[in-house]
């Protein structure tokens, strides 16, 4: 064991792709969790705060299930109260009703997230940054915690984040730890305690081991005086390629039937997936253009073109130049479009000028160029 370390051995560096795979399958959990063993390590850290551990652990099925279990005991305003409850199920709603009684919601409290943060990991983080030589931080960091971080977090504790909306962010967000979702930090310094030895004095390394597997226990948790409430994690996350991703139901979804809907890592409306799929002429005229895209994949160029009857009136023997069509929309009379292959290998229908005659002179005017002007062979 090392109270410092200022350089890293080979079979320690070995150990990183090991250490990212845990910490990832740690964050990406889809077991449900065990409310008692939570309770009991965030007992501890509200020790190592000095703070007597709470009388109340809540458990909630979803981040807006926690969200609205705080919005039920604590005096917020009505605006966030009518946001949160505006924007869930009745059955998010009726777990909350069954597990905030009245012998909870008569205890007196106030928030604690600052005092545990302080005491327990902002010490160890910055005893950690202290005790670690620059370069051999440098490269745990680059290595494990971006790693797990562009797996988790990034990916999905973001997208989570994201969808609980401004107001409710302001007004509660702050005061939240992200448990779970929120990992690369603890990936790195358990790394650098379990792999490297590093021991930290003033107890701080017990302190780290704490917060480390209240991390590891949970979803989000909203630490009080009297009450903890404890989310659960999703009961599934769909990825494809790496990004979250699915075509046929929430990518998303907690036990209690809440979830996001995401396309090839971009954020849907979740009826795309749950209700019907958008209409050609619906997505036309939506104003966000990466969602418009995923639309138009998620119901098929193909059933595009053919529901708003598009003729084809040029073809490129080049893919990547692609096909001009003609369509005669309701509301604007006849408009182009050029079909084209991406190098990525998607498909894609841009809008393109009306006066367009020809595929390549769609694709000189999609990239703003004369029809006189070289017109690159390969997109990039």
């Amino acid at each position: 064991m090392a109270s410092k370390i200022t350089k890293l051995t080979q079979e320690q560096k070995d150990m990183m792709p090991t250490w990212v795979e845990k910490w990832t399958k740690i964050g990406l959990s889809c077991e449900p969790i065990d409310i008692d063993l939570s309770a009991k390590y965030i007992s501890e850290c509200y020790q190592h705060s000095n703070l007597e551990p709470p009388k109340h652990f809540i458990k909630a099925l979803s981040p807006m299930g926690l969200i609205m279990t705080y919005c039920a005991l604590d005096n917020v305003g009505d605006n966030v109260k009518d946001n949160v409850w505006a924007n869930v199920g009745d059955n998010v709603r009726a777990n909350v009703r069954a597990n905030v009684g009245d012998n909870v919601r008569a205890n007196v409290w106030a928030n604690v997230w600052d005092n545990i943060r302080v005491n327990v990991w902002a010490n160890v983080r910055d005893n950690v940054m202290a005790n670690v030589w620059a370069n051999v931080g440098d490269n745990v960091w680059a290595n494990v915690w971006a790693n797990v971080m562009a797996n988790v977090r990034d990916n999905v504790g973001d997208n989570v984040w994201d969808n609980v909306g401004d107001n409710v962010r302001d007004n509660v967000g702050a005061n939240i730890f992200c448990g779970n979702l929120s990992p690369s930090w603890c990936a790195c310094e358990s790394f650098l305690h379990e792999v490297c030895g590093l021991v930290l004095d003033r107890n701080l390394s017990e302190k780290a081991v704490s917060f480390r597997n209240a991390t590891a226990s949970c979803g989000w948790w909203y630490p009080t005086t009297n009450i903890v409430i404890i989310c659960d994690r999703p009961a599934h996350i769909d990825f494809e390629n790496g990004v979250l991703h699915s075509a046929t139901r929430l990518a998303i979804q907690w036990r209690d039937g809440l979830g996001i809907a995401m396309w090839r890592g971009v954020s849907i409306p979740n009826e795309w997936i749950t209700d019907r799929k958008p209409t050609a002429k619906e997505l036309l005229a939506w104003k966000n253009i990466e969602q418009r895209r995923c639309g138009f994949e998620l119901i098929g160029w193909d059933s595009i073109l053919a529901e708003l009857k598009a003729v084809m009136i040029d073809s490129n023997q080049n893919p990547e130049i692609g096909d001009l069509y003609e369509v005669d929309l309701p509301d604007s009379g006849k408009e182009r479009f050029i079909k084209v292959l991406c190098g990525t290998g998607r498909s894609f229908v841009i809008p393109v000028d009306p006066k367009c005659n020809t595929a390549l002179e769609a694709q000189a005017w999609s990239y703003g160029l004369d029809n006189n002007d070289l017109l690159p062979e390969i997109r990039t």
